[in-house]
């Protein structure tokens, strides 16, 4: 893990019990300072919540045509199942 401020303490440098001990004895109504890192030491918050709370999303591009093929297959064989009147809400194919 790097060093991500000042006292940063590598994760099995703290042992479960010790953990538990800080969770049990912290103050709930403490807030952070400005100084306060997140444990990760992702980047630094753009917004108003913190990088490590809800990551940006990753653009993985277009889906090719085969993808798009095998949903749209999937889609159809269900709306044809349910136009034929069977039921295949449990995964088994009832009449």
């Amino acid at each position: 893990m790097e060093d991500v401020g000042p006292g940063a303490v590598s994760p099995q440098d703290v042992s479960d019990d010790e953990l538990d001990f800080l969770a049990i004895t912290a103050d709930p109504t403490e807030r952070l300072t400005d100084a306060a890192v997140p444990l990760d030491g992702s980047r630094p918050p753009t917004g108003p919540l913190p990088g490590w709370y809800m990551p940006v999303p990753q653009n993985v591009g277009d889906p090719g045509l085969g993808t798009k093929v095998v949903a749209l297959s999937f889609a159809m064989a269900l709306i044809g199942i349910n136009a034929l009147g069977l039921c295949i809400t449990y995964g088994f194919l009832e009449p």
